[in-house]
């Protein structure tokens, strides 16, 4: 199939118009191809848009050796692959194209063939773009002629040769089918190959053969890492299914790991963001690194990548490698000094999304007293992991406050057993503007000295610090694995704003006081960590010693046991509260709790807005419970259920529950209690009274 033209010329003439306006043209064609021709007359056309094209053809890659591209000057064509037409990627058909219109280029100048891959050469000279000393001895042992028959003639062709970095997409069309593709490569170098994974029911299976026929590595999908390369030449590589018995498309990508083809240079302390688009997709970038540093490396990804990393060393051995559904940190340390190489790609080349990572440099303390230094460009987004001795930590210019987090301030905060520093001031903790000093702390619930503690931290002395940052005051984002307990004569205090997050069956049991006092602004939210959360995913809240005194304010708890649960006389203040898609909205089950609610709103609860029993004492004023008790039956379904127990309720709403307000005739009548209020059950009975 022969290509538009048209297609093409628009991307081209800009191209070739702003290559020969550079004024080392004339050079730059000659470091290609030589000092044969006069390209003089060349660069004139091309800077006003008069481009020579020979013919241009689409065919199937198996008919020119399972290259991506090729041109003949036998039938003066250039031709271009099927699958490299069919992916859409205009920017990988065009260098393709260029490579061949260099051998076009090398044939119309009547030059004596050049020793080497003239084409690709010129396609990276045209770009561009830049090549190590390695990249241009590969370059330059190329052997990229091929005999293949067309149409029932033998002619000659220059091939492209698949190229490191490309993501290469074919299919096997005949059960049995194996696919041959070649590569060059250079003695000494190292490689990563990525192979999609069951693609449309494909096995995939590989087999890289050396440039004198042996096998070199073979394998099945995924990443494979340090392929060592101890020949120079064309290597040849096939792909087949597994078992030979099935069809299907498949992609694959190689890249070298010491001279990597089109890497982005990365910088420590900065978020960057990116995304895997194609299948075997292997994103590639480099760092430089000394021998002696550690390093802090965090990687997320979207909801459908298995994000893998590898690490390189300089000398191409792979240094550290992991993988991630969700979220990852990992402490590396350097043993080389020169340029790195990361290497990100999805775990079973099978998936494509969006991912982000964070490179930082772990400050290392010693044995020994380690005073650091560091100004505000080297301390942003860094980590400090101390090892003991009186240390101390500079910063210049900046004056730390003993306050938490808040704008306008150098304010301190922790996470876990580390000390956090807001260094740009502006009341949140980011790990590319801010510090984090590991193991402050000897544990997450403690203000005892860890690991990492350093005894002054710029103006304040660390002791300070520690009395300072309460372990039970929490704010920002609190993620709780386990049912936790607040001690007595112990005093929890969540800051306005916060977010608790629960794994299931997590909770929070409080035989001290917990403080939860939000504001209309800033709520609190206690809430499920579950990515699809469901009634009952976590415990809640519970009350559980006769000193325990809970007063929450200006909250939402949601997907709960019992949002609330108050036992053995513990004292409830709620105040403008939603509790929301619980098994039970309040639950209190044994004698002598007292609480006291106001301004709450109790709905779409799974079973009773209300449970209230054992000779407890409750005052609910201004409240609405609603649509509570769908999923129970009997006295569950209620949105109220008294027994035993002694209620108020004033200038409230109880209205379409399951049922209305079920009483035990042991409890005082509850309409003796119940004033300005309003019950509405159309669809259940408003009161029920059982003996």
């Amino acid at each position: 199939m022969s290509i538009n033209i048209e297609q093409l010329l628009p991307s081209l003439e800009p191209i070739f118009s702003s290559f020969a306006q550079q004024t080392d043209f004339l050079t730059q064609m000659e470091s290609v191809f030589g000092t044969e021709a006069d390209f003089s007359q060349l660069q004139q056309d091309w800077i006003v848009g008069n481009i020579t094209l020979p013919t241009i053809e689409v065919i199937e890659s198996s008919v020119i050796n399972h290259a991506q591209g090729a041109y003949s000057a036998d039938t003066n064509t250039i031709y271009l692959s099927q699958a490299l037409y069919n992916s859409g990627n205009i920017n990988e058909i065009l260098r393709v194209f260029l490579e061949e219109y260099g051998h076009y280029l090398d044939f119309l100048f009547k030059i004596t063939d050049t020793i080497g891959d003239e084409g690709e050469h010129f396609a990276v000279v045209v770009l561009g773009e830049s090549l190590t000393e390695s990249q241009l001895n590969r370059i330059n042992a190329e052997d990229d002629t091929a005999i293949v028959n067309l149409n029932g003639q033998a002619i000659e062709i220059e091939q492209s040769n698949i190229s490191f970095e490309q993501t290469i997409t074919g299919s096997i069309s005949s059960v049995g089918e194996q696919d041959t593709y070649t590569f060059n490569g250079i003695a000494g170098d190292i490689l990563a190959f990525a192979l999609s994974y069951k693609t449309n029911g494909l096995e995939e299976r590989y087999y890289i053969y050396n440039p004198d026929g042996t096998l070199l590595s073979s394998g099945q999908s995924g990443l494979k890492n340090e392929i060592n390369l101890e020949q120079t030449g064309t290597y040849t590589l096939l792909i087949n299914d597994f078992l030979n018995n099935d069809t299907g498309k498949y992609s694959f990508s190689l890249q070298s790991v010491i001279n990597p083809i089109n890497s982005t240079s990365i910088n420590y302390e900065q978020s960057y963001t990116a995304t895997i688009s194609a299948f075997s997709e292997i994103d590639t970038y480099t760092f430089s690194g000394t021998s002696g540093d550690i390093l802090a490396f965090a990687i997320g990804d979207d909801i459908n990548l298995y994000t893998r990393y590898s690490i390189y060393n300089p000398d191409g051995t792979l240094l550290s490698s992991n993988y991630t559904f969700s979220d990852l940190f990992d402490e590396i340390s350097l043993y080389q000094t020169g340029t790195y190489t990361l290497l990100i790609n999805d775990y079973n080349s099978g998936e494509t999304g969006e991912y982000d990572f964070t490179l930082a440099k772990l400050w290392q303390g010693g044995i020994e007293n380690n005073p650091f230094q560091l100004d505000l460009s080297q301390a942003r987004g860094s980590y400090i992991n101390d090892e003991g001795g009186f240390d101390s930590v500079s910063l210049s210019g900046v004056s730390l406050s003993l306050n938490y987090l808040q704008a306008g301030i150098t304010g301190i905060d922790r996470s876990g057993t580390s000390l956090l520093i807001d260094l740009n001031q502006d009341g949140t903790f980011n790990l590319v503007d801010d510090i984090e000093i590991l193991d402050f702390f000897a544990s997450d619930f403690s203000n005892q000295a860890g690991t990492g503690f350093i005894k002054v931290v710029d103006n304040l002395l660390g002791y300070n610090i520690l009395q300072f940052l309460d372990p039970y005051r929490w704010n920002g984002v609190v993620e709780i694995s386990e049912n936790l307990t607040i001690p007595d004569d112990t005093t929890l205090t969540i800051e306005p704003g916060t977010i608790l997050k629960f794994t299931n069956n997590a909770g929070l049991n409080i035989k001290g006081t917990i403080n939860a006092l939000g504001t209309l602004e800033n709520p609190i939210l206690f809430t499920s960590s579950n990515a699809t959360p469901t009634a009952g995913n976590w415990r809640g809240i519970t009350l559980s010693s006769s000193d325990a005194v809970g007063n929450l304010a200006n909250v939402k708890i949601e997907y709960a046991d019992e949002a609330i649960e108050g036992i053995y006389g513990a004292e409830i203040n709620l105040n403008n509260a939603l509790l929301t898609n619980n098994n039970y909205g309040i639950y209190i089950y044994s004698p002598l709790v007292d609480i006291v609610g106001n301004n709450l709103l109790i709905t779409d609860n799974r079973y009773n807005g209300i449970f209230q029993r054992a000779d407890s004492v409750g005052v609910y004023t201004n409240s609405t419970i609603v649509n509570n008790g769908f999923s129970g039956s009997g006295w569950t379904a209620a949105g109220i259920h008294q027994g035993g127990s002694n209620i108020t309720f004033e200038n409230s709403i109880l209205a379409f529950n399951a049922n209305g307000w079920d009483h035990t005739t042991n409890a005082d009548t509850p309409l003796n209690n119940v004033n300005h209020s309003i019950f509405y059950n159309p669809d259940g009975q408003e009161i029920i009274l059982v003996d």
